[in-house]
């Protein structure tokens, strides 16, 4: 199976970095064949940010996955299904998934491939600011479900196994007050100044 994985953010503001540094962990599992399916031939792109060109990224794919950092998600991370969206909405500083995939139906004539958000929670943006704590924490358990997800969806489960939602636990985590609630239906995206 051909995986797409398109990581953004930008590393000089602090959590915003966490898309990118989910790439350079993928480059490495790849290289040492730690952990990743035979049968899964995984394509890593990392951008600050998503292009319109990219619609040619996941042109072949049987799959792609997102990865981005979002703010108000009230637990590590979420993972959802992504449908095209009805038009092209972008900023100069932004154009979002369901955007490019819209772009990609209208562009190539057909509809896009299986597509998933695999959204981190950051909580520090600031230009130079480094990682977070949290962020940190974050980025290990998206990173272990990305795992379970990648091998999930090689094993011939196709595009139905990343449409079930994973088990809570896997999703939340637990503090003082309680689980943390459900994310919103498309996270917010990290402000730029």
């Amino acid at each position: 199976m051909r995986i797409s994985v398109l990581c953004f953010g930008n590393s000089a503001r602090g959590d915003d970095g966490l898309g990118e540094l989910v790439y350079q962990w993928l480059q490495q599992q790849r290289r040492q064949s730690q952990g990743l399916p035979a049968a899964l031939q995984l394509e890593l792109h990392c951008e600050m940010q998503l292009a319109p060109e990219q619609i040619y990224d996941i042109e072949q794919a049987d799959c792609a996955i997102f990865v981005d950092c979002h703010t108000g998600l009230g637990q590590p991370f979420c993972w959802q299904r992504l449908a095209a969206g009805n038009r092209l909405q972008f900023s100069s500083h932004a154009l979002d998934p369901p955007s490019l995939l819209f772009l990609f139906r209208q562009t190539l004539k057909r509809p896009p491939p299986p597509c998933f958000l695999l959204g981190i929670g950051g909580h520090q943006f600031g230009l130079g600011a480094g990682l977070s704590a949290g962020g940190r924490e974050h980025l290990q358990l998206a990173q272990r479900f990305l795992m379970q997800q990648l091998r999930r969806l090689t094993a011939g489960a196709g595009s139905s196994a990343g449409s079930e939602p994973p088990p809570m636990d896997t999703l939340t985590h637990r503090d003082a007050s309680g689980v943390h609630s459900a994310p919103p239906r498309f996270p917010q995206k990290v402000p730029v100044d």
